[in-house]
């Protein structure tokens, strides 16, 4: 037998590490965005028997990766009255909710929890398998009935009963809970003021599935402007917004994209700046205003958000200082405006 030479040695060494470590790149793979925990008595169905019955309302196994973040817990307790209660929280990047069921018999509970569960995942899919199925339950009930024995009879039902009862009221209520959030923005501002400006806002939404209502408030920071042939003399002028505005929002994973639409009140006043009787005036500022936003979830709660808001001012407030029997104008905002942010909201 002859001696293995050098380029044998590496391939067999190349060989043995290939069979030690065949996952080492399937490691590597970035984990599922979709969690799924099952807590119960010991009398009730174990969490295999809830993933077989999910995956049947699905018709898809839970392995196969999906584009959306979901996190969804289900508890389930005994009841004196109800028998058992299970809680089912479903927590995404943009909101989260409960769902609360009751039953006497836990492998019913389960089947209904898998159904719920089912439902928060895929929709479309849990109905595209209910309808697939229907004709198959109604033929199995025909012939399984004669042979049922009586007493057993109304437990040949929990597969379709869940089904049939859940399947309407739950998708409805399931993909449209109401979304509370709060944020805080940075404003840059070429129009409203003299000048290109800065302001600082605050903004509380209200959304329901598709469709927000949001209530905004800011303040643009002073800006003077020099009253022409008087110098050092200026007026300085600052203003305080307030809006309310109707969005529709479209959403894809982590992202959402808005478009908003809607009306802006405030106060916007001049004060006079080294001259011999300076007075403050105020007046009304409105406008019309329009919002192009997208925001990104980092955190189930937390997201950030940036947009362009152009808008057509209603009123255009003049400001000046009077000289002997002159007026001279110094400041008043253009007709049209255009606003850019940044910010961040949390949700509740």
């Amino acid at each position: 037998m002859s001696p293995m030479r050098c380029g044998d040695w590496l391939k067999a060494a190349a060989l043995v590490l290939l069979l030690l470590y065949p996952a080492e790149s399937a490691a590597e793979a970035p984990s599922d965005p979709f969690a799924l925990t099952w807590q119960a008595p010991s009398s009730c169905p174990e969490r295999s028997e809830l993933t077989r019955q999910i995956e049947t309302f699905l018709g898809q196994s839970l392995e196969v990766r999906r584009m959306q973040q979901l996190k969804i817990d289900a508890v389930v307790h005994e009841d004196a009255s109800a028998g058992f209660v299970a809680t089912v929280s479903v927590t995404t990047p943009t909101a989260s909710y409960e769902r609360r069921l009751d039953h006497q018999d836990c492998a019913r509970l389960t089947e209904a929890a898998a159904l719920v569960i089912a439902l928060a995942i895929d929709p479309e899919r849990v109905r595209a398998q209910q309808a697939e199925a229907a004709p198959t339950k109604e033929a199995d009930a025909a012939v399984a009935a004669p042979v049922a024995p009586a007493p057993s009879a109304p437990e040949a039902q929990p597969t379709v009963e869940p089904s049939a009862a859940a399947s309407v009221p739950v998708p409805a209520a399931a993909p449209d809970p109401v979304l509370i959030d709060a944020g805080v923005r940075g404003l840059i501002d070429v129009g409203t003021l003299p000048r290109a400006g800065f302001g600082v806002g605050a903004m509380f939404g209200v959304g329901f599935g598709n469709f927000r209502l949001e209530l905004s408030g800011a303040y643009w920071l002073p800006v003077e402007e020099s009253v022409p042939g008087h110098a050092p003399a200026k007026v300085e002028i600052q203003l305080a917004t307030g809006s309310l505005l109707g969005c529709g929002v479209w959403r894809r994973g982590a992202w959402n994209l808005a478009a908003c639409a809607g009306a802006e009140a405030g106060d916007y006043w001049g004060s006079g700046v080294n001259l011999e009787d300076p007075i403050t005036q105020h007046q009304l500022w409105s406008a019309v205003v329009a919002d192009l936003r997208l925001s990104l979830a980092l955190t189930p709660v937390l997201r950030v958000v940036g947009g362009l808001e152009p808008g057509l001012a209603l009123t255009r407030p003049r400001f000046g200082v009077t000289q002997g029997d002159d007026t001279l104008q110094v400041a008043q905002p253009g007709p049209v405006f255009l606003r850019t942010y940044l910010g961040a909201t949390l949700s509740f």
